[in-house]
């Protein structure tokens, strides 16, 4: 059993959400939340410090909260292995053609195509158009993401995908 004793600590910077944003300081209470909810104990993952430092400094400099969540959460499912499928089929791999509405399947992993689609459960109607969102906003590489105009509606939905998806991630 080894015990790891802390002697010493520095704080290098504090996080103030701007004026009195609950919506920021919740945003940041939720990446903590999910970061404890999806890691384990011990287990380094620099990749998600540094993401999760970026995201709370962009909550704190006002970055619109919604946009900025998606991207963490979409991130940190890429970097632990658990995004979603956006491109091809969860069960037979075949790509999948994003116009219209695509099926999402919440416990196959990702976007279905019709032949696998029918008899699953917990399958969602997308907008082809969320799909690419997603994407967009899990790509660690991109900066597009920044101006990313996401409408209330849009953001509706991609908010209702992922909270399936991470509740039947998460059990």
């Amino acid at each position: 059993v080894a015990i790891a004793l802390l002697t010493e600590a520095k704080l290098l910077r504090r996080f103030r959400v701007p004026g009195r944003s609950l919506s920021s300081l919740y945003a940041g209470y939720y990446v903590a939340e999910l970061l404890n909810e999806l890691t384990d104990q011990y287990d380094p993952h620099p990749e998600l410090f540094e993401l999760a430092d970026q995201t709370l400094g962009g909550l704190c400099a006002g970055e619109p909260v919604g946009r900025r969540v998606l991207r963490f959460e979409l991130i940190a499912l890429r970097e632990l292995g658990h995004l979603p499928s956006l491109d091809v089929c969860a069960d037979c791999g075949a790509a999948v053609e994003l116009k219209g509405r695509v099926a999402f399947g919440q416990l196959a992993g990702g976007v279905l195509c019709g032949r696998c689609r029918l008899g699953k459960k917990q399958v969602a109607s997308v907008t082809a158009g969320a799909i690419r969102a997603m994407a967009g906003l899990a790509d660690p590489a991109s900066r597009s993401w920044q101006r990313m105009e996401i409408d209330d509606r849009a953001g509706g939905e991609l908010r209702g995908v992922l909270n399936h998806y991470l509740y039947n991630l998460l059990g």
